[in-house]
C-alpha cells in the first residue's frame, strides 16, 4: 500500500478536529513529530518522547468546542486524538484480523469508521458501551481513560473515513462478533 508521507498542515489537522467534534467526537491535541536538522523531534510538551496528549489532565480538557479547536490548532500541527469513551471507542486489532472483521462488518451492512496505524493495526470506531462489555479476541478495546490518534495525524490512514459512513458507529456487541467470526478464519 503506497503511503502519504507529506506531513499534515496546521489547516488539515484543524478542518479533521472540526469535522470530528461537529459529530461529537471529543477531541484533545497531541504531540507531533518535528523533523528539524533531518533529525525526527517531538515537541508540543516539555518532556514529549512519542506521541500522546499535550495536557496531563486530558481526560478531562477534551473538547468538543470549535472555538477551543480553533484556539488550540491555530499555529501548532497538534496530532488529533479522539477521547475515548465520550460516545467513541474502538477497538484494536492486528491487520490481518482487523481487515476481515471490516470486510465482515461492511457485508452486514454494519460498515464502522476504520484506519490503520503507524504499526499495521486497525482501529474499528464504536459507539462507546455502556453496561457489561462483550468480550473482544485478538484485539484490544479502548475506552473510558484512553485515547487514540486520528488521521491526518502523522502515519495514520483512513480504511474508511467517519464521513463515507455517515458518521455511524455500530454497536461493540455487534463489532465484537465480526472480530470473533475474523479470529476463527485467520486461526
Amino acid at each position: 500500500m503506497l503511503r502519504d508521507h507529506r506531513r499534515p498542515s496546521v489547516a488539515e489537522l484543524r478542518s479533521a478536529a472540526m469535522a470530528l467534534t461537529g459529530h461529537g467526537w471529543p477531541v484533545l491535541r497531541g504531540t507531533y513529530r518535528r523533523h528539524d536538522d533531518g533529525l525526527p523531534e517531538w515537541v508540543g510538551r516539555s518532556d514529549a518522547v512519542g506521541l500522546r496528549p499535550v495536557d496531563d489532565d486530558w481526560p478531562t480538557t477534551w473538547t468538543l468546542r470549535t472555538v477551543e479547536v480553533v484556539r488550540w490548532w491555530q499555529r501548532e500541527p497538534y496530532s488529533v486524538l479522539v477521547a475515548c469513551g465520550h460516545g467513541v471507542d474502538c477497538v484494536e486489532l492486528p491487520a490481518p484480523a482487523g481487515r476481515q472483521a471490516s470486510a465482515l462488518l461492511r457485508a452486514a451492512q454494519l460498515d464502522p469508521p476504520a484506519m490503520v496505524t503507524p504499526v499495521e493495526t486497525v482501529v474499528l470506531f464504536v459507539g462507546t458501551h455502556r453496561g457489561q462489555r462483550p468480550v473482544v479476541v485478538s484485539g484490544s478495546l479502548r475506552s473510558a481513560g484512553s485515547w487514540v490518534a486520528i488521521p491526518p495525524t502523522d502515519g495514520y490512514h483512513w480504511l474508511r473515513a467517519p464521513g463515507s459512513v455517515g458518521w455511524r458507529l455500530p454497536e461493540l456487541r455487534a463489532v465484537s462478533h465480526a472480530v470473533r467470526a475474523a479470529a476463527v478464519g485467520h486461526s
